[in-house]
């Protein structure tokens, strides 16, 4: 009896911890709102905030539900990791027609500012993700309310349908892909990895926040080389970026080589894609915006498939990807240094955008699930909000339908591993 009763007690002091625990760590969306507000501030070109700018898209999304309003203005949507805690915080931004939003962890074990964008919500695509879950199982159909939104580090969200069943169907938000399962659990593992590494950080983050004023966030530097095209995602991400970057260079530095306009072009998109798992092609063809001629230079010289086929691989190393780039102006007559700094290379990143030279960004995709593999976007800007926190701005090619103005903080990007190395483009 004596033993039963130490258990008991033991339990619910356990009970308790746990308890005490969560609630040292996560937060509410009330709590987050004003350090939203303060990024928010930072990432804006006029460095302060209009309310107007959080704004409620009830209309534009009318199909979902979730939302929580906070006040008549902002709208904010709360995901979770696979044990049904809070990870994010995702607060909807209007900025003319763009809908656009900016992502606070709901954990102080991971630094502030998660991801975010002017031009993309994750919650844009879920009517299309609906559809497709439907098609993988027409039951969630019956009840599609019943999933699960979920965040698991980085720009990466996903919608989960019948979460509580033996059968969950996993759809990736922004590339609108079918998920295993598998992959998720993957990635829960890595995130939870990846909170202990940033939590010391993290917390000093969390603890200087309450000393300022949202009003007058503290700025170190920034720059950003808006003119960078923005082109669909075509023959990979590699690809994509690489033209992007080339063609920067023909459009607004005076190499008419790489000058040439982008083109509406018909292809037929993978229509499941993700980290290099090909499941489906698209039914039928896709009108797409890019320079034909210099991505398929590029694409040929990275050895990539002209078209969608089952197992075909639209990704190539950043060895190369950077040989690639440097054939191709050579090909043109153009002479540049092709080099690659490691992922620690903030510095170099950062000279190269205050140059007026824009970066590839090369990301592990096998730091934060099971798939090996890279991820290629072109990198345009960044912003050195703090002494622990600078923000990159990438060109994100991750969407097989579209590109889309993003960021993210680098230095949880290189606690969670998923930062792997820059590759840079200089004319000599």
């Amino acid at each position: 009896m004596k033993n039963r009763v130490i258990c008991v007690i033991t339990f619910l002091c356990l009970i308790m911890l746990q308890s005490i625990g969560f609630a040292q760590h996560i937060q509410s969306p009330e709590d987050v709102q004003d350090t939203a507000s303060y990024y928010l501030s930072a990432l804006t070109t006029e460095k302060t905030v209009d309310t107007k700018l959080f704004a409620s898209v009830k209309e534009k999304f009318k199909s979902i539900e979730g939302a929580e309003q906070i006040n008549e203005l902002q709208d904010v949507y709360t995901f979770y990791d696979l044990n049904y805690t809070p990870t994010a915080y995702v607060f909807t931004t209007i900025s003319g027609d763009d809908i656009g939003h900016i992502a606070i962890s709901a954990t102080t074990e991971l630094l502030p500012l998660l991801n975010g964008s002017s031009n993309s919500h994750p919650m844009k695509n879920f009517d299309k993700c609906l559809e497709i879950a439907c098609e993988e199982d027409p039951t969630i159909c019956e009840n599609p309310s019943d999933y699960a939104p979920v965040y698991l580090g980085l720009f990466y969200y996903f919608f989960v349908f019948k979460p509580n069943s033996e059968t969950p169907v996993v759809v990736e938000a922004v590339s609108q892909s079918v998920v295993p399962y598998e992959v998720l659990n993957s990635m829960q593992r890595k995130y939870n990895r990846g909170k202990k590494r940033c939590a010391s950080i993290a917390a000093k983050r969390w603890q200087d926040l309450k000393n300022l004023s949202e009003a007058n966030p503290v700025f170190k530097a920034s720059a950003e080389i808006s003119t960078v095209p923005e082109y669909n995602w075509y023959r990979g991400c590699t690809t994509t970026a690489s033209t992007m970057i080339l063609s920067y260079w023909g459009l607004y530095k005076g190499y008419s080589g790489f000058s040439e306009s982008p083109d509406k072009v018909q292809w037929t998109r993978p229509k499941d894609y993700f980290w290099g798992i090909i499941k489906l092609c698209a039914s039928s063809p896709s009108d797409i915006k890019i320079p034909k001629d210099l991505a398929d230079e590029l694409a040929n010289a990275m050895s990539l498939p002209a078209n969608c086929g089952y197992q075909n691989s639209f990704g190539a190393l950043t060895s190369k990807q950077a040989s690639a780039m440097q054939t191709v102006a050579k090909n043109h007559g153009y002479s540049f240094k092709v080099t690659r700094p490691d992922k620690s290379s903030i510095k170099t990143y950062m000279s190269e955008i205050d140059a007026g030279r824009p970066v590839i960004i090369s990301c592990n995709t096998a730091a934060i699930s099971s798939s090996k593999g890279n991820h290629s976007n072109a990198g345009y800007g960044y912003n050195k909000i703090s002494e622990t926190e600078c923000v990159l701005y990438l060109r994100n090619t991750g969407d097989k339908n579209n590109t889309w103005k993003t960021y993210f903080t680098y230095q949880t990007a290189i606690k969670l591993g998923y930062m792997k190395e820059f590759i840079t483009f200089v004319p000599y």
